[in-house]
């Protein structure tokens, strides 16, 4: 048997190719979370593929289509900035205490801006925030390489959520880490 071509050679040097987080970004802080998913786009520009997927979001029954628009638009936005990626499975889990920090805070803010003007107002938003038809969204999904931030958490109904991030992982998962992403959305 001859020897291996040198594109069989760069091939499997390719193939051997995985991402590494920095050590910083192992730490559970936003500097931490920042720093990875710069990595994180640094790396899958120079080793993922250079051609964008583009990945098909529905709107299907159910849905508000408000809601759908919303999520689905702003994914758009991200795949033609070229912020989408398809993340390095396994995702990283994410922090739970950020969910209880942000939604403490959105309390907060609607007592301090409704409190005493209107309360029936005020416990009208805050048991929305709690009820299970709505849940906080990552705008830019886990899965999609978005940072496990706060300014990238939004509530959004919970069925849509739910569908959403199951078409997005089910025309993902066997796209290699680092694939850019686009979004075309079908209404």
């Amino acid at each position: 048997m001859g020897r291996p071509s040198l594109a069989v050679l760069v091939l499997v040097l390719l193939l051997r190719v995985r991402y590494h987080a920095p050590r910083a970004a192992g730490q559970n802080n936003a500097r931490g979370v920042f720093k990875a998913a710069a990595s994180f786009i640094r790396w899958a520009e120079r080793h993922g593929p250079r051609r964008p997927v583009t990945i098909t979001l529905r709107h299907e029954p159910g849905m508000p289509k408000a809601q759908f628009r919303r999520k689905a638009r702003a994914l758009q936005r991200l795949g033609d900035e070229g912020k989408l990626f398809k993340a390095v499975n396994p995702v990283r889990r994410r922090d739970r205490q950020r969910s209880i920090d942000h939604r403490r805070d959105l309390v907060d803010r609607i007592h301090r801006q409704y409190g005493q003007r209107n309360p029936q107002l005020s416990r009208r938003m805050i048991r929305r925030l709690f009820d299970q038809s709505m849940q906080l969204d990552h705008v830019n999904e886990l899965q999609t390489a978005g940072a496990d931030l706060r300014n990238n958490l939004r509530y959004l109904d919970s069925f849509t959520n739910w569908r959403i991030g199951g078409q997005i992982r089910q025309q993902i998962h066997n796209l290699p880490d680092g694939t850019p992403l686009r979004i075309r959305i079908i209404e």
